[in-house]
């Protein structure tokens, strides 16, 4: 690890770690990135958070080892749900996670309806960039979402899925 690397993880840690619910050892938090609800954002070691990277909602956002949120990722919980990076996990440029949405139901007025659900990412899973991950999905370990997918279920593991809404197309190699 180079000296400039190290003196980031510093500096990071003076402005977000006494914040943050925990900040791990060589973990790089860049000072534009948006963290709300600090308390509720718990980072493990060696992970990095890139530039203007939000962090957004009141629910618990568990970031483990090694994980990269790349610039402009979007990640907004609700009180009631959580959000779990794995380690190793990756999510790319500008990909969105939400475990809280509105939605149509018939008859209803759509502000009244809400789905909520966790949102996990598995072992070594990567979110492709511009990707969007809707409540309630289980990106499994492996896994791998493709740029511009929209995930409404759940991506089995070692799976590639594409397009709106993401399919699998193929399984990868362990």
């Amino acid at each position: 690890m180079n000296f400039k690397y190290k003196i980031g993880c510093f500096i990071s840690k003076l402005i977000f770690g006494w914040r943050l619910g925990k900040f791990g050892k060589d973990t790089l938090i860049h000072w534009k990135a948006k963290i709300d609800n600090p308390k509720n954002v718990f980072i493990g070691n060696n992970s990095i958070i890139y530039p203007f990277a939000v962090l957004r909602g009141a629910g618990k956002i568990e970031i483990g080892n090694n994980c990269v949120i790349e610039h402009g990722v979007y990640i907004h919980t609700n009180k009631n749900t959580k959000l779990v990076l794995k380690d190793n996990a990756i999510i790319a440029p500008r990909a969105m996670i939400f475990t809280t949405t509105n939605y149509y139901t018939k008859g209803k007025i759509i502000r009244n309806v809400i789905k909520n659900g966790d949102v996990v990412v598995g072992y070594d899973a990567f979110i492709g960039a511009g990707a969007i991950v809707l409540p309630g999905v289980t990106i499994s370990d492996g896994a791998i979402v493709g740029a511009g997918a929209v995930v409404t279920g759940d991506v089995p593991p070692y799976t590639v899925a594409v397009g709106v809404p993401a399919k699998p197309i193929k399984v990868r190699e362990r």
